[in-house]
């Protein structure tokens, strides 16, 4: 084994060289001169002495340095230490963990006072004198004195020196400098590194554990300032329904953790995140919670001052706090759609200006966006669309799952009771602030708690129940002709259908299936699409306007036939979109075809208005529109239309699938298999659907076409036989004019017969629901002349909503064989080709003209109840009725 060799510059070193070098030294004078000077320092006794205590001192360095090294290399082999000087920031962090967790119990200590934090809270509770009493601090004292820690089982000793004394910074204020060492016993100084880590780990969690609320300053320093810190909300602590909390706290950290991913793929790393819902929800409180969660704090985002402007807030956010959430509380009270300019320019900040902030260019990636509102409805699309905000979620009222755990919180010894607590309460009726507030009330008496669950519901504010009829709720989307499908199922109110889909919608009507585009906007419907949504709610006036200029200005403006620009009236130019504004602009002097079509706007907006307010549906207004894209004038006069009735009965309107046999087959232009169907029993076209190919051929149904015809329409089966399920639908009047322009061609000279042969055919809705595409299609081909054409629309729209027996007792009616005793009813309606409804009369004892004439005399709702059920019709002939002379009653 080599021996070890002292380092250059060592005391061993030097005590290699220098002591066989002093001893050789020592050898050679005594050889030369031993006697003379033995002989001398004999004579002499100072000399002696001075001699003596040479040698003496000598030995006892030379033993002092011998023991040095022995000692330095056993505490090498025996004893290992670490050293932390005062200039570090670990120093006081080490020596704080120490005197928190009492380890230095023992020996010399030193007492000084806790100090609080300088925050300006802190500053701000003293002067106001909200002050607690003082709280002292035992740590080792800095006399060079020896301590002895146990730490995690280890020994360890610790010794706190003293050093030179500088001078630091302007004031010249003295600064003693220390050093802290840490020894164990070993050669393993893992206990020493443990208790400095955990020291360090201790100070960053106590740094960070602590929530901190950060708000906007409106003096010197500008930004976020810190405004209060406070001990994080546990995430259980906020109560929401079934794993909402954790599927958002595991999409938060996931999205911290993917900045890489980010990054690679080039998606700007930001996350935003809309929680909305009615007041009291816990909206704001998880919020904290999450942000507790996920060791991040929180910067709450104010728009409110009218000092701050765009680039401010700009610059604010993007020097925001590290690891820290930004969050906008009420967003719908700031911005609530782009009409809301106005209080932007009074607040500072403009809306663009608030998106460019959010995922500008220049904004800062890497953060959480929290946005919380009590109307979500309110809020500007290009506010919440992704890429500003992510995730959705609403945070309803409480379910009896919610109170039952909030019970539990409040009395974690009684989970019987908090069972039986939430049975008592209605579900998604009161807010969680609401119960919190209750049982704080009762939080030493469960008992009391449970048996007052009476007076909390008496207590609380009384809910809107929506009470929206189903079929205003069908209106909204144009599929009212559906609602006798739900009415007669007992589906009344909107409320009532929250748990239907689709597919079992569908099993109810053969007719529904066969139509794709409203059963797939019923679908939508059903799950409260987002998009569709939108549409729904009701349009303001300003939309109204908006709407209806941006759908007509262009023509207006050529009609008009000049090049001057318009300057539009101030108070008609926040109702104009962009795009209005952009047409008016080409303009100087106003023409008074914009000025007319701003007139007929205000009209429109006045037209489907109801109690002051519009109610007519976003979708039902851009349909409206559309169907009257040429016609402005025409919009405005059956503008009355997308208004849903208010006194509708269900009894009013017939399900599509309420028909007889002879009427579906007219559909699906098979009308003369009717005596066939009717002769085996097949009256109503509800029972055709129990049919197959087998049965149809034993009726006599033998024809390749006709077979394969039926079977797709009482297979419903769009997969095999679209076309056919196609020809089976209904048109619109914008489906009728594409028909028209497929047979006759799209000129300048078919344009006005196409447009007079779709209204015809179409209720003021421009909706055709009596008849088909096929039956449309086969007219289209027995004609040749597109004026004839259109001319012959209404003997064709008579002669298909012939109404055929619908049942047995209807069949029997048919068949009345003296039909002279309506004769005069009969020749009354034949002018008018509406001959085929005398017979309806009869039925209910309306023989002769007198009897019609008779006070009060018969209206719409009267007609429509005798079976008159086309609206066109109805109106028609209550017109009729109401021009009888008086003198033609006879007594």
């Amino acid at each position: 084994m080599a021996r070890p060799v002292a380092e250059p510059g060592s005391v061993g070193y030097l005590a290699t060289i220098m002591v066989p070098l002093a001893f050789g030294c020592l050898y050679q004078v005594y050889i030369n001169f031993g006697e003379r000077i033995i002989e001398t320092i004999s004579q002499n006794q100072f000399l002696e002495a001075a001699i003596g205590t040479g040698i003496l001192s000598g030995c006892s360095w030379l033993l002092y340095s011998t023991s040095m090294i022995a000692v330095d290399s056993i505490k090498s082999k025996t004893l290992c230490s670490i050293s932390i000087r005062s200039q570090d920031e670990g120093f006081k962090k080490v020596i704080e963990f120490i005197g928190k967790k009492g380890l230095a119990r023992h020996g010399s200590l030193i007492a000084t006072t806790h100090k609080k934090k300088d925050t300006f809270l802190n500053w701000k509770r003293g002067e106001l004198g909200h002050t607690d009493p003082p709280k002292m601090e035992y740590r080792p004292d800095d006399n060079d004195a020896l301590h002895v820690l146990r730490y995690k089982g280890a020994r360890i000793l610790m010794r706190r020196r003293k050093g030179e004394t500088v001078m630091t910074g302007y004031d010249r204020r003295p600064l003693v400098m220390e050093s802290l060492t840490l020894s164990c016993w070993g050669l393993d100084n893992s206990p020493i590194q443990s208790l400095i880590d955990d020291a360090m780990a201790a100070s960053h969690a106590e740094e960070t554990d602590d929530l901190k609320i950060y708000v906007q300053s409106n003096g010197w320093p500008n930004g976020f300032v810190k405004a209060l810190s406070k001990k994080p909300r546990p995430l259980d602590s906020v109560i929401l329904d079934q794993n909402l909390a954790a599927d958002l706290i595991s999409d938060a950290r996931e999205f911290l953790t993917s900045g890489d991913w980010y990054e690679e793929v080039g998606i700007p790393y930001r996350r935003g995140y809309l929680l909305y819902g009615p007041p009291g929800c816990g909206k704001t409180s998880f919020c904290q919670a999450l942000a507790g969660a996920l060791k991040q704090d929180v910067c709450m985002l104010t728009l409110s001052d009218p000092s701050l402007n765009d680039s401010e807030l700009a610059e604010n956010l993007r020097e925001a706090p590290s690891n820290s959430i930004i969050m906008l509380e009420d967003v719908d009270a700031v911005f609530a759609d782009r009409e809301a300019q106005g209080l932007a320019k009074r607040s500072g900040v403009t809306f663009s200006g608030l998106l460019n902030a959010i995922d500008g260019v220049a904004s800062q990636e890497g953060r959480l966006f929290f946005m919380t509102t009590n109307h979500p409805e309110k809020l500007d699309p290009a506010l919440v669309r992704p890429g500003r905000c992510d995730v959705k979620v609403e945070l309803k009222r409480a379910s009896r799952g919610m109170a039952r755990r909030l019970f539990e919180r409040f009395f974690p010894d009684d989970p019987s009771s908090a069972e039986e607590f939430s049975s008592k309460l209605p579900e998604y009726e009161i807010s969680m602030a609401q119960l919190q507030g209750y049982l704080l009330e009762y939080k030493g008496d469960n008992f009391a708690a449970l048996n007052n669950v009476p007076r909390l519901l008496r207590m609380s504010k009384p809910q809107t129940v929506d009470r929206m009829s189903l079929y205003e709720h069908l209106h909204r989307v144009g599929l009212d002709l559906y609602a006798p499908l739900f009415e007669t199922r007992g589906y009344r109110f909107k409320a009532d259908i929250g748990k239907l889909n689709l597919d079992s919608v569908l099993k109810w009507s053969p007719m529904l299936r066969c139509d794709e585009i409203a059963s797939s906007r019923l679908g939508l419907l059903l799950e409260q699409d987002e998009a569709l949504m939108l549409d729904y709610q009701r349009a303001d006036l300003a939309t109204v306007k908006d709407l209806f200029m941006s759908t007509y200005l262009h023509d207006a403006v050529s009609k008009d036939g000049t090049d001057d620009a318009v300057d539009a009236e101030p108070s008609r130019s926040l109702s104009t979109s962009s795009a209005c504004l952009e047409g008016l602009s080409r303009f100087q002097a106003e023409p008074a075809g914009v000025l007319e079509l701003s007139h007929l706007g205000d009209a429109l907006c006045a037209a489907v208005q109801r109690d002051g307010k519009a109610a007519a549906s976003i979708w039902l207004l851009r349909r409206h529109l559309q169907v009257y894209h040429d016609q402005p004038h025409a919009a405005v006069a059956n503008a009355g239309t997308l208004l849903p009735p208010q006194d509708r009965c269900p009894e009013q309107l017939q399900a599509p699938d309420d028909i007889s046999t002879a009427a579906w087959l007219r559909r699906c232009c098979l009308e003369h298999l009717t005596p066939k169907f009717t002769s085996a029993g097949y009256v109503d076209a509800k029972v055709l659907y129990t049919l197959d190919e087998e049965k149809l051929k034993h009726m006599g149904i033998t024809d390749v076409h006709e077979l394969a015809v039926l079977t797709a329409l009482l297979t419903t089966d769009r997969e095999k036989r679209p076309d056919v399920i196609l020809d089976f639908t209904s048109p619109d009047v914008i489906r009728l004019r594409e028909l028209f322009f497929e047979h006759f061609g799209n000129t300048p000279d078919t344009a006005e017969s196409a447009n007079t042969f779709a209204w015809a055919l179409c209720d003021s809705l421009g909706r055709a629901p009596t008849l088909s595409i096929g039956q449309v299609k086969r007219f289209l081909r027995e004609n040749i002349d597109p004026r004839a054409c259109a001319g012959a629309a209404d003997a064709f729209l008579q002669a298909a909503n012939v109404a055929a027996p619908a049942s047995a007792a209807d069949s029997d009616e048919s068949a009345i064989s003296n039909p002279e005793k309506y004769s005069e009813v009969t020749q009354w309606l034949k002018p008018h080709g509406l001959e085929h409804y005398a017979k309806k009369f009869y039925k209910q004892g309306f023989c002769t003209l007198a009897d019609l004439a008779l006070d009060p005399k018969l209206e719409c709702g009267d007609l429509e109840e005798l079976g008159i059920k086309v609206k066109r019709d109805s109106r028609y002939v209550a017109k009729m009725i109401a021009d009888l002379p008086r003198n033609e009653a006879t007594a």
